[in-house]
């Protein structure tokens, strides 16, 4: 096995038992608040200024922990509405032209990699009383490699980007 594989599993391993209070429990039976700070790991920012860079990101922010997917741990990042058509394809906003749609309120989920989870720090510190996850913001500035959209009501219902309408 190799050393990066290895590592990653072991990490794998240790964030699904340090995040038992979260991961174990349906979002509203959790013991544990879900919200979550995520730090660049070599930001220098935190705690008292978080001015966005260049392309308006910023290097640490609130998030909530939804749960883990294959590669890592997925984050709610905002709730906002998009337009679904019968074709399950979607917009953010659908114009005039467009029929026969109906708008959902949705979840934004972020998807953070294992590999790009450098530390965490479960009870939080004195600035924030809540857990701090370090990562890596490689991904355009962002710690995030993936996203997807999840329908409020119906929580088995998810929408990816490749499946926006044009």
């Amino acid at each position: 096995m190799s050393k990066n594989l290895k590592e990653t599993s072991t990490s794998e391993k240790k964030i699904k038992i340090d995040f038992a209070d979260w991961l174990n429990f349906r979002l509203e039976n959790r013991k544990r608040n879900s919200k979550m700070i995520i730090r660049a790991f070599d930001g220098t920012q935190y705690p008292f200024s978080n001015k966005p860079d260049e392309n308006g990101n910023y290097s640490w922010f609130g998030a909530e922990l939804f749960g883990l997917y294959h590669n890592g741990m997925e984050f709610m990042i905002e709730r906002l509405t998009i337009d679904v058509f019968p074709d399950n394809k979607w917009k953010y906003k659908a114009n005039e032209k467009d029929k026969d749609y109906e708008t959902i309120f949705v979840l934004k989920i972020g998807q953070i990699n294992f590999a790009d989870i450098v530390d965490y720090d479960i009870d939080g510190d004195e600035h924030y009383n809540r857990a701090i996850i370090f990562c890596k913001f490689k991904h355009e500035g962002l710690p995030f490699e993936n996203y997807y959209y999840r329908n409020c009501r119906k929580m088995y219902q998810s929408f990816e980007i490749c499946d926006i309408k044009e």
